[in-house]
């Protein structure tokens, strides 16, 4: 990747992080006139969406071992910490308009907008942010484990 593109793509993790839109970070990227990943003058919001959730920013690959992913970090240079990338994915679930109750069960959220206003007014934030870095530590013991039982030998935690 060019260095003008990971320039890019740390533009958009910080948008985010700075509490940036979807829609916000289109915004920024015309008025900074950076062309998208195609040479157009406007990015779709698909690519931002998939900028934001592609781990591979990290230097991190995801391999598919008989139905189970494992991940192989520092398989190439990161252009965005793994720190950033799990803050952008907390994020993003924080402000999606989709909650699962303890049961597991997924539903909209009844209001309008899922605006983080709305969610830190409506919900309990810091719950959230528990169970999301919860979820997160899980996906790391399973990266542990697999490294124990030698099925990723050369790999690193996550």
């Amino acid at each position: 990747m060019k260095e003008s593109e990971a320039k890019n793509v740390r533009f958009i993790y910080n948008c985010y992080l700075d509490g940036h839109s979807i829609v916000s970070i289109l915004k920024e990227l015309k008025k900074e006139a950076i062309p998208s990943p195609t040479g157009k003058d406007t990015w779709s919001k698909k690519t931002v969406e998939n900028i934001l959730t592609n781990i591979k920013y990290t230097g991190t690959v995801i391999i598919l071992v008989d139905d189970i992913q494992y991940k192989i970090a520092d398989h190439h240079p990161a252009i965005i910490s793994s720190d950033a990338f799990d803050a952008v994915q907390i994020e993003r679930d924080l402000r999606s308009n989709i909650t699962t109750d303890s049961n597991g069960i997924s539903s909209r959220k009844n209001s309008k907008y899922s605006s983080i206003r709305t969610i830190r007014e409506t919900h309990d934030y810091e719950k959230d942010r528990l169970r999301l870095l919860n979820k997160l530590e899980e996906y790391k013991l399973q990266d542990i484990k697999a490294e124990r039982l030698g099925i990723l030998p050369n790999s690193k935690n996550v």
